[in-house]
């Protein structure tokens, strides 16, 4: 007998889920979908809304905070950064600044760390006047201990041959 009532408790859990279900249903079924207004935005509207967010995004961030707010400032910024015409005239200052004091550690210091003898050989190939090439030869020698290659500087100025010596 108490399988039969136990049987009995299932089927009236059962069927007040039933009853449950069916009128959600019959609540769905009365809802009159049509009359809903369902307000999707136009995909063409997003589009724009967006574009325009970023554009407007883009000129802020720009124009307003990079270039009038908080500009970028180079600091200690080293002559491997400047431009060529710039690093050529750096060149040529620390050889005249070496052939003024002779002091070799500042100019590996000022010229070591990035090629700069390499700087001085193509600027004394380039150099008209003897006495720029000297320096620039004589410049090249203090920071690689061999000078110029004899076929970029010309004229007996390379440092190969002994001509120049700091």
């Amino acid at each position: 007998m108490e399988c039969t009532e136990f049987r009995t408790i299932n089927n009236l859990q059962e069927l007040e889920q039933r009853e449950r279900v069916d009128g959600m249903v019959q609540y769905l079924k009365s809802i009159k979908w049509k009359e809903i207004e369902w307000k999707r935005p136009h995909t063409q509207a997003v589009v724009l809304g967006l574009a325009l967010s970023l554009a407007i995004g883009f000129f802020i961030g720009l124009v307003v905070f990079g270039w009038w707010l908080w500009p970028v400032e180079w600091v200690d910024a080293g002559p491997h950064d400047l431009s060529e015409r710039h690093q050529a005239r750096y060149v040529l200052l620390v050889s005249e600044l070496y052939a003024y004091q002779q002091n070799r550690d500042v100019v590996i210091r000022m010229l070591g760390y990035w090629d700069g003898d390499r700087a001085a050989c193509r600027l004394a190939g380039e150099s008209a006047d003897l006495a720029a090439k000297a320096r620039l030869v004589a410049t090249a020698h203090a920071v690689n201990g061999v000078g110029c290659p004899p076929a970029e500087v010309g004229g007996g100025l390379s440092g190969f041959d002994n001509e120049v010596t700091p």
